[in-house]
């Protein structure tokens, strides 16, 4: 198994620039979800070692990979199609980003949620660390 997840990781990078943070898996009926975003890549399920090709049905069987939207004005197109009536996001201590110029834009409402402390706990900052702290925590222990 974790042959096929290393096969699968090297398959996907081989494919994208981008590092995935964050995944998010649609059930058929919320493809159009990916309309709001700017697609980078697309990967077929059946090219990924160990995946396999969706059978069912209006599904698109095939990974997504892109960013949102980071243009204020793509934001405020979003907000609008949607009906967002309030923005709540985590507070990264960086610059505002285009989600929350849109919402100002728009006057919407915004609630800033203050990050939490790490837990306390391994903590990874890389894809590759989490992946060796997963092999490491899983077949380690006895």
């Amino acid at each position: 198994m974790i042959q096929k997840i290393d096969d699968a990781v090297s398959l996907i990078r081989s494919r994208t620039k981008l590092q995935p943070r964050v995944g998010v898996v649609l059930g058929s009926g919320l493809g159009n979800v990916v309309d709001s975003i700017d697609v980078e890549t697309e990967i077929p399920y059946g090219e990924i070692p160990g995946a396999k090709a969706s059978t069912v049905v209006g599904h698109a069987g095939k990974l997504i990979l892109g960013r949102p939207p980071s243009e204020v004005e793509s934001e405020v197109a979003l907000f609008k199609e949607h009906a967002i009536g309030w923005i709540v996001s985590k507070d990264s201590g960086g610059q505002a980003g285009a989600k929350i110029f849109a919402a100002r834009q728009l006057a919407l409402p915004v609630v800033l949620i203050e990050r939490p402390p790490p837990p306390n706990g391994p903590i990874v900052e890389t894809i590759d660390a989490a992946i060796a702290w997963m092999e490491q925590a899983m077949f380690t222990r006895a």
